[in-house]
Formats: structure tokens, C-alpha cells, sequence
């Protein structure tokens, strides 16, 4: 005899604040997505939907409804969820947070809702006959920006040092 069973996926990301400009890297675990046992499978990036107040798309090629613009947005590298061996389950992508999606930028500080729909939960007879709403909060980052000087006090001809500490405004990594 033998046991078929379905499992919940989880979404997960490296950190739960980002950059903007900054990347994500991403890794669904999902065993029901294993469909060969002696090769490392993809599966498209539309898999997740991303929901802030800047835009709610599927964010692969597909569900961009052939808006090309916002999928190269996300600048996914490798192209779509890439499974880290063979039969591993566990499946892994390199997005970056964009600056905008669809004309609409996004803020400093802003929710963004990442949402896989697992519809092979585990409890499931079938495929498709019950479905999971798998979400991820994560943020875009918003540090204070300061402004020290290095004395308290001043003649008329003094150095005045001044240091900014704004991490959001570094979008040059280099």
C-alpha cells in the first residue's frame, strides 16, 4: 500500500525590510510543485502576487497581462522559480524591489503583500479542490535620515563637519 498526501507550501524571503533598488531572495517551499523526482524543475514567477498600495500584480511574465515593463521591474534572476536540486521541493528566485510598478512609485515605508495560492493543501483530496492563501509581509524601508556635527560649539572660523546618515538615499551600492 501507499500514501499519497498533499503538503502547505511557505513563502519566505531573506529579510522583512528592503531598499528600495535593494534584492529579494525568495524561496518557496512547496514539495506538491516536485513534479519530477530526477531533475531540478522551474515554475513561473506568477506563482506570487504582489499587493501594495503602488499596484497588485502577479509578478512573473504572464500575469503582467503582457505589460512587459512591470515583470522587468522586478529584474528576476534566474527568470523564474528555480529548484535548488533535484527533488528537493524547495524552489528559489532573486528579485529586486522596484521603484515603481505600473507608473505608480513606491513609498518609503510601504506594506507589500506577497501571496502564493497553494491549491494542493494538505487535508486536499485532489488538486484543486480546496485552496490556501499563503502570505508574506515585507517592507520597503523607511531609516530616518540624521545630521550630526562634530562639535557643540563654534568660533566664527571653524571647520564645521557635518555627517548625513540616510541609508534610503544610498542607491549606489558601488
Amino acid at each position: 500500500s501507499a500514501t499519497f498526501d498533499m503538503r502547505n507550501g511557505v513563502l519566505q524571503t531573506d529579510k522583512s525590510v528592503y531598499i528600495i533598488g535593494s534584492d529579494i531572495f525568495m524561496t518557496l517551499i512547496e514539495p506538491d510543485l516536485d513534479l519530477e523526482s530526477d531533475e531540478a524543475e522551474t515554475w513561473d514567477l506568477d506563482l506570487v502576487e504582489w499587493d501594495s498600495d503602488a499596484a497588485t500584480v502577479a509578478m512573473g511574465n504572464s500575469g503582467a497581462a503582457g505589460d512587459s515593463s512591470t515583470y522587468a521591474s522586478f529584474d528576476p534572476e534566474p527568470s523564474d522559480f528555480r529548484e535548488t536540486g533535484d527533488s528537493t521541493g524547495i524552489f528559489q528566485i532573486v528579485i529586486e524591489v522596484p521603484s515603481s510598478l505600473g507608473g505608480t512609485s513606491l513609498d518609503r515605508g510601504e506594506l507589500i503583500d506577497l501571496e502564493y495560492t497553494d491549491w494542493s493543501p494538505s487535508g486536499a483530496k485532489y488538486v484543486g479542490e480546496e485552496s490556501q492563501d499563503i502570505n508574506l509581509s515585507i517592507y520597503t524601508s523607511n531609516f530616518g535620515a540624521t545630521i550630526e556635527l562634530d562639535q557643540k560649539v563654534y568660533t566664527w572660523t571653524d571647520k564645521v563637519y557635518i555627517t548625513i546618515v540616510a541609508p534610503d538615499h544610498n542607491f549606489d551600492s558601488g
